[in-house]
């Protein structure tokens, strides 16, 4: 199952680590999670698909769902978070 955080602002690439991170205040963010680039995987969600992944269904205003797969974090552990966007 998806980590769920209210609202990741940011995901950052510095040349071969993907930083995710939280809009905390004006000019700070709070890291939520890193991992080198190859770690990372990205897939769209189907309409068809979106039960699986979010099992009480996508509020009205998400669209364009995607998943980014961090495959080994700085823990080493896999994770996944859902993105929404205005387009794809």
């Amino acid at each position: 199952m998806p980590r769920t955080y209210g609202d990741i602002r940011k995901s950052c690439s510095f040349f071969i680590i993907i930083i995710f991170s939280l809009f905390s205040s004006e000019d700070n963010y709070q890291v939520v999670d890193y991992c080198i680039r190859i770690s990372v995987e990205s897939h769209i969600i189907e309409e068809e698909d979106v039960a699986k992944w979010l099992p009480n269904g996508a509020p009205k205003d998400c669209r364009n769902l995607f998943v980014m797969a961090l495959l080994e974090n700085h823990e080493g552990k896999h994770v996944e978070f859902i993105f929404a966007c205005e387009s794809l």
